[in-house]
């Protein structure tokens, strides 16, 4: 037996609040803070104006996930969330 499953991933500020709000059907997010991207592209822009490469430059990863499980939602799709990824959650809807 299949079930789809729905995951939402999301990157930065914008997207994160609405990812968050579909936690009330959706069994589990992940979202991530994309700041680090976000407030280094000045300093980037700055590097690149004063000659650097931008191939030499550095690939920035975001620094900040956070995992929210809904397990009302799990439940009413028949899905059963292990304990080691309930353990992982930042925060679990019950």
């Amino acid at each position: 037996m299949r079930f789809k499953v729905d995951i939402i991933v999301t990157a930065g500020p914008a997207a994160t609040g609405p990812a968050k709000e579909a936690t009330s059907t959706i069994p589990i997010v992940m979202s991530f803070d994309n700041d680090p991207v976000g407030s280094g592209s000045a300093t980037y822009v700055n590097k690149i104006l004063k000659g650097a490469k931008p191939a030499d430059l550095p690939v920035e990863q975001p620094k900040t996930f956070e995992l929210i499980i809904n397990l009302k939602a799990a439940k009413q799709i028949g899905l059963t969330i292990p304990p080691n990824v309930l353990a992982r959650a930042d925060r679990v809807i019950k």
